[in-house]
């Protein structure tokens, strides 16, 4: 068998150190390939936080006074389209109309089925070929969380199935 290390284990001071491996998107608050959930009251401005955030991440700015590491962004708008072209407007308004690797993308696949995972892994290669230069994004967001489950989020395999989409696509 491989010793822990060669598998990303490794002792406590060993994690510790990979704190400042430079792995981070928004350093302190999301690392690279991992996944994150923002939760909170409806109508609680969930969907301009997370947007704000993409474009952050896409225009390489700080985001709430954190560094970011830079990179295309693909937010899936699972719903809450009628408020994005307002939400869209505000940014480019505030920090300017320069074209950024940022997609907003209409979503409705069931990320519990595997037949739609895979027809969202090809729109995701679409996507990255059309619009990132063959990069794949640093960040994708889903918005929102039981709208890409269409499921129970409070069911173990309902979840699972979420967290296997997501680990797909990173």
């Amino acid at each position: 068998p491989k010793p822990a290390s060669a598998k990303g284990g490794g002792t406590l001071q060993d994690m510790a150190r990979r704190i400042n491996s430079g792995a981070y998107l928004v350093k302190g608050l999301l690392r690279r390939r991992s996944h994150a959930v923002m939760y909170g009251a409806p109508g609680a401005g969930k969907s301009t936080l997370a947007l704000s955030l993409a474009y952050h991440v896409a225009a390489g700015l700080e985001s709430m006074g954190r560094r970011v590491a830079p990179g295309p962004v693909l937010y899936l708008a699972f719903e809450g389209l009628g408020g994005m072209p307002e939400r869209a407007e505000a940014l480019l308004r505030h920090y300017g109309n320069a074209p950024l690797p940022l997609v907003i993308e209409p979503a409705a696949w069931n990320l519990r089925e595997k037949s739609e995972r895979a027809a969202l892994g090809t729109r995701l290669a679409e996507i990255t070929r059309e619009h990132f230069d063959g990069k794949p994004p640093a960040l994708i967001a889903l918005d929102t969380l039981a709208r890409a489950l269409k499921g129970d989020e409070n069911s173990a395999h309902d979840m699972g199935a979420l967290n296997d989409a997501v680990t797909a696509l990173i």
